[in-house]
């Protein structure tokens, strides 16, 4: 399995998100699990992070709650995923999902 880890914090690799990534992914690191992890506070990566979400499996998506709201950067990437939807839906049906 190939897995997509999108950490939605604005503090990137040294917000709370990244702990629970590696709590998370430490006892699978022996289990040929692969994973990629991307940030979602790098914003000009966003398209190509959303280009190669077809390569992967499965997207796991990390972040803080503020007051019950997801930080903008991750409504910005969402708001970039609807755009591409029907490409993205076309990678659901081939999973069979």
């Amino acid at each position: 399995m190939k897995l997509a880890v999108i950490n939605g914090s604005p503090r990137g690799k040294n917000s709370n998100s990244s702990l629970i990534v590696r709590w998370i992914f430490e006892p699978v690191a022996d289990m040929h699990f692969q994973y990629d992890i991307f940030y979602a506070s790098q914003t000009s990566k966003h398209a190509e992070l959303i280009g190669s979400l077809s390569a992967y499996d499965a997207c796991l998506i990390i972040f803080p709650l503020y007051t019950d709201a997801m930080p903008g950067i991750v409504k910005t990437l969402f708001e970039r995923m609807a755009e591409r939807k029907e490409e993205l839906k076309q990678k659901l049906e081939q999973m069979d999902v």
